[in-house]
């Protein structure tokens, strides 16, 4: 399965990201926004965005990866989304062996 084929919903579905996962911009960390269980980005408690390279839109007024803008806070580390689609396409890629 390509990257670019894998969703923030499938992702939540794997259960590798929980709903209510907070997650921060790489630009400035303060900024937040939350990930809901269907998959879709809340930033600020009001604007609901359907991919993460949206929501990172809305904040940089530029065309951005949302994948590697955002970062979730693993074991006081700042990870990035991409990782957990990097997870997802392991775990799938195992499931067919």
């Amino acid at each position: 399965m390509e990257l670019t084929e894998i969703t923030l919903r499938m992702v939540m579905d794997s259960g590798l990201l929980t709903p209510g996962t907070l997650i921060y911009s790489s630009t400035d960390p303060v900024q937040t926004a939350v990930v809901n269980s269907d998959g879709t980005i809340k930033i600020s408690g009001e604007k609901v965005f359907y991919s993460p390279s949206g929501a990172a839109k809305s904040i940089t007024d530029s065309s951005i990866n949302g994948w590697r803008f955002w970062k979730v806070l693993l074991d006081d580390v700042y990870v990035e989304l991409s990782f957990f689609r990097e997870q997802y396409r392991s775990r799938i890629a195992g499931d067919r062996t």
